[in-house]
């Protein structure tokens, strides 16, 4: 009796662990199928994720599809802007070469395309001078010389000689602004009567004061205020330093007005400043300027 008893403890003990074992086993399958759910929504996450990542690269190749599409274009038509501009100075460039051959100007002949001149090649012949070729107009006599910076070839002026050697209407597609028309016809109004440019000594060539430079500026342009005019006196200052290739120099002057005592910017040519068709005082006391071109 005692044995069954016994054996019937044992199978008791045995049915309980057993029961723990299936209650952890529930507990590890209900765990499980937890991480499984939770599996399964980070996988859907996931994919609509990826499915939104997919369409906004979708959307971002279509965009540089665009973008490239642009490019190429915008290529297209600067690669035609610029050809345009090439083709409009080129022409540009042969009509003022043509009109400098006509004046009797003698140009280097590898500036010059002669198939692209308005007359052609056949107008031209060469000449040589300093073991350099030039061009000039063959109907031209051989004994036509000028004078000056007129005596050069276009191409030793400097870049405000040329503008004062263009024709109004060449003038005025070539200058870009107030301050470059005005730079160019001060430095052709030198030697005239009623120029700003004053006679300089002590190692200055010419000189014009900033305040003579306002009041030419009000007397050239009507319509100009006198603010505007103040600023354009700047402006011109630095167009001249370029044009002359800084031939000029700008110092400050002290000058005194109604017993005032103030410093004032000049603009200052130097006796030594190199400028092509002129010679420097102590050769010749004139200054010669160039023909005046209305802007």
């Amino acid at each position: 009796m005692s044995d069954l008893v016994s054996r019937v403890d044992s199978l008791e003990s045995q049915v309980i662990k057993l029961s723990d074992q299936l209650q952890a086993k529930d507990a590890q399958i209900d765990s499980l199928k937890d991480e499984i759910a939770e599996l399964k929504e980070a996988n859907e996450e996931l994919r609509e994720e990826n499915d939104e990542l997919r369409d906004e690269l979708e959307e971002t190749n279509g965009e540089v599809d665009e973008l490239n599409s642009t490019i190429i274009d915008l290529e297209s038509k600067q690669e035609g802007w610029v050809t345009e501009w090439i083709d409009q100075y080129r022409d540009m460039l042969c009509e003022l070469h043509s009109k400098e051959l006509q004046k009797g100007s003698k140009l280097r002949k590898d500036h010059v395309m002669p198939d692209l001149l308005p007359d052609g090649p056949d107008q031209l012949k060469t000449v040589k001078r300093d073991g350099e070729v030039f061009y000039k107009a063959k109907d031209l006599p051989d004994d036509i010389e000028a004078n000056g910076p007129d005596a050069l070839p276009y191409e030793d002026l400097l870049p405000i000689q040329k503008l004062n050697r263009m024709d109004e209407d060449t003038f005025n597609r070539t200058t870009n602004s107030d301050a470059e028309e005005l730079a160019a016809e001060l430095w052709a109004s030198r030697g005239n009567r009623h120029s700003p440019w004053k006679q300089g000594c002590k190692n200055v060539r010419e000189y014009v004061s900033a305040s003579d430079l306002k009041m030419w500026i009000i007397r050239e342009r009507s319509d100009v205020s006198q603010e505007y005019a103040k600023k354009l006196v700047s402006r011109i200052i630095d167009v001249m330093h370029m044009l002359t290739r800084n031939r000029i120099q700008v110092k400050k002057k002290t000058r005194r007005t109604d017993g005032l005592t103030y410093k004032e910017r000049r603009i200052i040519i130097p006796d030594d400043a190199e400028i092509p068709g002129e010679s420097s005082p102590t050769d010749n006391q004139s200054s010669p300027g160039t023909s005046v071109v209305t802007g």
